[in-house]
């Protein structure tokens, strides 16, 4: 004989239910105010990049009236190219941030090819000014007096744009560059001080100011993509941490068509999964708005084109989570009732009163318990529809037989009504075993069990 069935719900007809609340579940994006509580919280940093821009920007102005003549005219020429092929872009990220929100990452790849674009032409023409510089100044090697100047002059230019270029943060950008041509300036003026005449390191001091020029336009460049990038991944995350915070709660009557009293709260239903998400998602966005240790322009890349989105998936896995869970309580408890009717119908097994049905310890996403009577005989048959560990998968049923002597057949027949009367009603499929020759006694008394009698879930 056995006092312990336990039996398993056929997992295609649940996997159609589950399904079929898996589509009632949707972010909610829409959210009243939520760009300007984007902007609001985004202002701040888009504001400090373009006004550390303008500071540099009016630092570079005031040096290049101490550059020669050439160099100043070719830096000139530079820095409104520079400026031309960044200040869009910064300034929709100040004024538009909430919108544009570093673009998404289509965007972001957009601005990407722009920035690189804007480096090589940029190259490409300041290769070219030099060149034609270069050909001038190759005929006054001759002119010992003159390329003595011209070197001075040059060695002069290079310390002012060392300068420049040593306002950014260059080794996180270029890393290395600048100490390179650093040991180049300092072997050059060693030289020149050792007594060598200084016409003959004209080339030398011609190049080590190309390529602090160089440098320094790169880095100009390089400074605000990556300023882009910044932003672009804290509107995302401010966004989505908006978003999480916007579906804290399930609307049940837009979800489930039931009116509550009380919000469901999708952290509780997904088992912490939200609040796990949103400590994520802070954390990140305490990284990129870390001025200490500052992300890396390809680490930001990657947090809105990979990371970002995933957490938005998640943010959709949640609430789906949550609501499959809401749902399954749900049917959980009609599945008891389901069992409690079919015993009742067939065998005369009631439920005596509201005490002997709830969720254990009142907690929603726990078993359900019913208990039933035969009041003829005084046997008892509890209910047990226990969730699975896995939140979408099929509940466990177990029917724990208190009922004495009563034959195996009898029991039998008992699961075999409860069989037909499922099936029939919901098309779902039960396959019984025996786990346990004498019932659970700690499912027995199902009054301390559940501590608050009678709880129902939706519906």
């Amino acid at each position: 004989m056995s006092g312990r069935k336990q039996i398993y719900v056929d997992e295609a007809e649940w996997n159609r239910l589950r399904a079929q609340a898996g589509d009632l579940a949707q972010v909610n994006r829409d959210l009243p105010g939520l760009l300007n509580r984007i902007r609001e919280q985004t202002e701040q940093s888009a504001q400090r990049a373009v006004d550390e821009m303008s500071r540099r920007q009016a630092g570079f102005e005031s040096a290049v009236a101490d550059l020669s003549q050439d160099v100043r005219e070719s830096e000139q020429r530079s820095d409104q190219r520079l400026r031309a092929s960044t200040h869009e872009i910064m300034t929709r990220l100040r004024d538009q941030g909430a919108t544009v929100r570093a673009e998404n990452a289509a965007g972001l790849r957009a601005q990407r090819e722009v920035f690189e674009r804007a480096l090589a032409d940029e190259r490409t023409e300041r290769q070219a000014r030099f060149a034609a510089v270069d050909a001038e100044v190759a005929d006054l090697q001759t002119d010992s007096a003159r390329a003595a100047e011209l070197t001075a002059t040059y060695l002069a230019d290079a310390r002012i744009l060392r300068a420049q270029a040593a306002a950014y943060p260059h080794e996180r950008l270029c890393p290395g560059r600048l100490a390179g041509l650093d040991a180049e300036r300092a072997d050059l003026i060693g030289t020149l001080n050792g007594g060598i005449a200084a016409g003959f390191l004209l080339g030398p001091a011609r190049a080590l100011t190309r390529q602090l020029s160089e440098l320094r336009s790169e880095l100009a460049i390089l400074d605000a993509q990556w300023r882009a990038c910044r932003l672009a991944a804290e509107g995302g995350l401010v966004q989505l941490r908006e978003l999480i915070c916007g579906n804290a709660t399930i609307d049940s009557a837009a979800t489930f068509g039931v009116d509550t009293t009380k919000a469901l709260d999708v952290d509780h239903w997904s088992n912490g999964m939200l609040a796990q998400l949103d400590t994520e998602v802070a954390q990140l966005l305490a990284k990129v708005r870390d001025d200490a240790e500052p992300m890396s322009t390809e680490a930001l890349e990657a947090l809105v084109e990979s990371v970002i989105p995933a957490l938005d998936r998640r943010l959709d896995d949640t609430v789906e989570a949550a609501v499959v869970a809401v749902r399954a309580s749900q049917l959980r408890a009609n599945l008891a009732e389901l069992i409690a009717e079919a015993l009742d119908d067939e065998h005369q097994y009631q439920v005596l009163g509201a005490e002997d049905t709830g969720y254990v310890e009142a907690d929603q996403r726990r078993a359900f318990l019913a208990r039933t009577v035969n009041q003829v005989t005084g046997g008892e048959v509890i209910i047990e529809i226990i969730p699975n560990v896995e939140i979408a998968r099929a509940p466990v049923i177990e029917i724990h037989s208190f009922d004495g002597e009563a034959a195996e057949e009898e029991r039998q027949a008992r699961i075999t009504s409860i069989h037909d009367s499922v099936h029939d009603r919901t098309g779902i499929d039960l396959r019984s075993t025996t786990v346990a020759a004498v019932p659970d006694r700690t499912r027995r008394d199902v009054a301390k069990l559940v501590k608050t009698p009678g709880t129902k879930s939706l519906g």
